[in-house]
């Protein structure tokens, strides 16, 4: 399945599956750490988690996601939460094709970048000089997949409630890695299960892209800064330096 079409048929119980309005305090903390102000742009918005959370600090927010029904629930949500966000409707890697401006910071959190494959990502990383000014700061955040096995699934996790179970896994076959999402609606008793490819980036990919822009990082093992292991850490966190 491509991946705009995994993400908007995923849309629809989304917020439910990830605790939203939880989510967001927890977003709000972290950020809180980063002193984020001035202009934000959202990389892979997905229905506005990060970018409510950065609103709701006081940044002025422009989001992007490729996929119609995440941006369609990512305005219905910035309304609840009573905030103005410029919500783009358009692929992110072609994202300073559209945009007039440099922001301040930009982040890409949630494993979005492992939904672009090698030439978008590249794009969208070579890119980021004509986004970005000298005291612009990013943060991009995708799981760490160098613990993770060759081949064979890999559990993500699993929620439940009365309406649904939902279980999140990665398949590793035939050197490609796919992530799936598999939806048991318990009221109509229906079940289906979705695909799309992600690519499994890594610390090398990503020195390799960012020597090529001028652009100095560090690299973590999460959001909280904690130090990268290659084979301990849950997530590969890079940060303009």
């Amino acid at each position: 399945m491509k991946n705009a079409d995994f993400f908007n048929n995923i849309s629809t119980f989304y917020d439910e599956m990830i605790n939203f309005e939880k989510s967001i305090e927890k977003r709000i903390s972290i950020f809180s750490k980063f002193n984020m102000i001035g202009t934000s742009l959202d990389l892979g918005c997905g229905t506005g988690l990060d970018s409510i959370a950065l609103a709701k600090l006081g940044c002025r927010v422009t989001s992007c996601d490729q996929s119609t029904e995440m941006i369609s629930q990512a305005k219905l949500n910035a309304g609840k939460f009573n905030v103005s966000i410029n919500f783009i409707n358009y692929p992110i890697q072609n994202i300073a094709e559209i945009v007039d401006k440099k922001f301040d910071i930009i982040v890409s959190l949630g494993n979005t970048m492992s939904n672009l494959n090698p030439a978008q990502i590249s794009v969208l990383l070579k890119s980021l000089p004509k986004i970005m000014h000298e005291k612009s700061k990013f943060i991009f955040q995708i799981v760490n997949f160098s613990p993770l096995p060759e081949s064979g699934e890999y559990l993500l996790n699993k929620f439940e409630n009365k309406k649904m179970a939902i279980k999140r896994f990665y398949n590793f076959k035939g050197g490609k890695t796919f992530f799936n999402i598999e939806f048991i609606d318990k009221i109509n008793n229906q079940s289906k299960t979705i695909t799309t490819e992600i690519f499994p980036y890594g610390k090398e990919f990503f020195e390799k892209i960012f020597e090529e822009t001028g652009i100095e990082i560090k690299f973590f093992g999460g959001i909280d800064l904690s130090d990268y292991e290659l084979k301990k850490s849950k997530d590969l966190v890079i940060v303009s330096v």
